[in-house]
């Protein structure tokens, strides 16, 4: 048992990247893009429904909105 291992191989970022011969590769870049798709969706979703929500608390007057304004702290303090 050592620390560090006595001969290291590059063979698993061969596989990884796609540039091993006689492996089945990972498809490494369709996940990477299908992460960045899904990120940018949901933070662009995110920033649209959270900029409405908080001009409806900020400048609409309804009933119930100091408690819908309590909960969204709540939350956000979670």
């Amino acid at each position: 048992m050592a620390l560090l291992p006595d001969g290291g191989t590059l063979d698993s970022y061969r596989r990884l990247f796609g540039l091993a011969r006689g492996v089945e590769n990972v498809p490494f870049l369709s996940w990477l893009g299908n992460s960045v798709l899904v990120t940018v969706l949901v933070t662009a979703g995110r920033v649209l429904f959270d900029s409405m929500a908080g001009y409806a608390l900020a400048r609409i007057r309804f009933p119930g909105r100091r408690l819908l304004f309590g909960f969204v702290l709540a939350v956000m303090a979670c």
